[in-house]
């Protein structure tokens, strides 16, 4: 005896036994208080550069095609969304770019250690050069660090502008950071496995069709 089932129910019993790792994850940091310490802009009395204040903090999120695997070390990611807020400056996939994701997780795959920085041009076009100004946010276990109108002062050899080595005499430039509290955590945690439901024949030929009208072309047919 063959039974032909319809391919809708195949394709449909597919889908249940989709892993759980193959799920897109979400990682939302912690709420955080405000910026604590600033480094004023130079040279002294430039006050017009200065861009966050007390009132201000840090937040966002980044995406992952799969949720963070157990025990890694120092390992690299390139996230496939990411969101961040400093209170003046916002950074997205669309304007911004991750210069660097690194992460140590634990057991259970949830972070220990990590070390985020999001980059912004806010002048120039590309190909981007030195001199031309950009924000940067830093964010790891320990602190959060945003900085304003940033210069680029040296563009290693063989590589693009945007991994410039950034000038650190402050110019014009306004930095703010503080404590952080908390850290990044899964912001819906991901399903299992789920198990495939045992149907009958009859089953699978009635949730396939759409209705009594369709049902006798989803049903399965038999041949002795």
């Amino acid at each position: 005896m063959k039974m032909h089932l319809p391919i809708a129910s195949l394709l449909a019993l597919g889908a249940l036994s989709l892993p759980a790792s193959a799920q897109v994850t979400t990682y939302q940091l912690a709420s955080q208080a405000a910026y604590s310490s600033f480094i004023p802009c130079m040279p002294a009395g430039s006050t017009a550069c200065e861009a966050y204040t007390s009132a201000m903090t840090v937040a966002g999120q980044f995406t992952l095609s799969a949720p963070l695997a157990a025990s890694l070390s120092a390992t690299t990611l390139a996230p496939t969304a990411f969101s961040f807020s400093d209170g003046v400056n916002t950074y997205t996939e669309a304007g911004a770019w991750v210069h660097r994701l690194m992460v140590w997780t634990d057991a259970s795959g949830a972070l220990t250690q990590f070390n985020l920085e999001v980059r912004k041009w806010l002048t120039g076009t590309p190909p981007h050069a030195v001199g031309d100004r950009l924000s940067t946010l830093y964010i790891d276990q320990s602190l959060f660090s945003a900085t304003h109108n940033a210069e680029c002062f040296f563009i290693p050899v063989g590589q693009s502008a945007d991994n410039c080595t950034l000038l650190t005499d402050w110019q014009f430039t306004h930095n703010a950071s503080g404590a952080l509290s908390g850290t990044f955590a899964a912001a819906s945690a991901p399903m299992g496995p789920q198990p495939i439901p045992s149907l009958s024949v009859h089953g699978l030929a009635a949730g396939g069709g759409g209705g009594p009208a369709a049902a006798p072309q989803a049903r399965a047919t038999m041949r002795a």
